[in-house]
């Protein structure tokens, strides 16, 4: 899962990413309202944005994505007040939640799969069920009908990508941005399909997935 974190104080927001980093988020971190509306690339799963920017407000950029560039991935408000009036404000504003200052990085990661699973339509606390198939975001095991199933690092983020993302055609470089971060130059064929092959043969008809060579990938019921 990919997040962008908008906080001018460099050293906590450092810290926070590197922490999010080690729970298998890739995280991209901004200082600037300025930063955020340079960009030329808005892929990202959800957004952390602190309120208090130096050259602008979180009302800035939550109406730049929402309103000018029709985003509508979760937005998680960051912020150093707990003032109830604040907080209404915030949600009002379409952002999607919101965590004051100090928390823990456990308490932030909760917040997230929280939003997710609300904007994914999942209900069940930090499980995500295909057929046979569970997976835990909270453990990060994969299980087929109640047996545990080893993977690999790389098995399991094709398994969360695809699971959030049933019926809906993927393409390539999509898929190699989400699962692999980085530009599908940088990502061989053959990686991709060796990885989607394992995949397959451990959970079998279970994870349905249909392929069509460099073009798209789809997980059907």
């Amino acid at each position: 899962m990919k997040l962008l974190m908008v906080d001018d104080e460099k050293i906590f927001a450092s810290q926070v990413a590197k922490k999010l980093t080690r729970s298998w988020y890739e995280v991209d971190v901004l200082h600037f309202v300025n930063d955020l509306k340079a960009l030329e690339h808005f892929d990202y799963d959800l957004y952390l944005f602190d309120i208090s920017l130096t050259d602008g407000s979180w009302f800035d950029m939550i109406s730049f994505l929402r309103d000018k560039k029709k985003i509508d991935a979760p937005i998680i408000v960051v912020s150093g007040y707990s003032h109830v009036d604040h907080k209404v404000q915030w949600l009002d504003l379409w952002a999607d939640d919101y965590i004051s200052k100090p928390f823990l990085p456990e308490e932030l990661e909760a917040r997230i799969r929280a939003v997710v699973r609300r904007k994914s339509g999942i209900t069940h606390t930090s499980v995500i069920k295909h057929n046979g198939i569970k997976f835990n975001l909270a453990t990060r095991e994969v299980s087929k009908w109640k047996k545990d199933i080893e993977m690999t690092k790389k098995e399991k983020h094709i398994v969360e990508f695809f699971l959030f993302n049933k019926w809906r055609l993927v393409s390539k470089p999509e898929l190699v941005k989400q699962v692999w971060w980085c530009e599908v130059e940088e990502v061989t064929d053959n990686t991709i399909n060796v990885t989607i092959s394992k995949v397959r043969k451990k959970l079998w008809a279970d994870f349905n997935m249909e392929t069509k060579v460099n073009q798209w990938y789809i997980l059907n019921a």
